[in-house]
């Protein structure tokens, strides 16, 4: 963990796009140039203009693309769709204006780590 940072205080941030997780795969490193968006969705079975839209944010990372994209080894089906799927929640609480931190099962957690903290502190005195 991060010092200052709360153990959950990444589920309050704004979570990327996962375009950009998929963008990160066509840098070059050391000697291998990378690829083009083109040379990639002829090697995932899917059209450069919606690999594209992906890459820029602008479309979803779905589970036939999360599979594709496992299937050539850029990581697991899962890790695509936990990306998308954070992703979704953190836009749809903006868009309702409810975040995290107003959520009823979030507020129950914070007040019972609070107890156990007060708890284990009486203990220890």
């Amino acid at each position: 963990m991060i010092v200052g940072l709360s153990p959950d205080s990444w589920l309050r941030r704004n979570p990327s796009h996962p375009g950009e997780h998929v963008a990160d795969h066509f840098e070059p490193i050391d000697d291998d140039p990378g690829m083009s968006v083109a040379e990639a969705a002829r090697k995932l079975g899917v059209s450069r203009s919606r690999l594209s839209r992906v890459i820029k944010g602008k479309g979803p990372v779905t589970l036939d693309l999360a599979m594709k994209l496992e299937a050539i080894g850029w990581a697991t089906a899962d890790h695509w769709m936990r990306l998308q799927t954070r992703y979704d929640i953190a836009r749809e609480r903006k868009r309702l204006n409810r975040p995290l931190t107003q959520a009823p099962a979030y507020i129950r957690e914070q007040e019972r780590l609070r107890v156990e903290a007060a708890e284990a502190q009486a203990e220890a005195a």
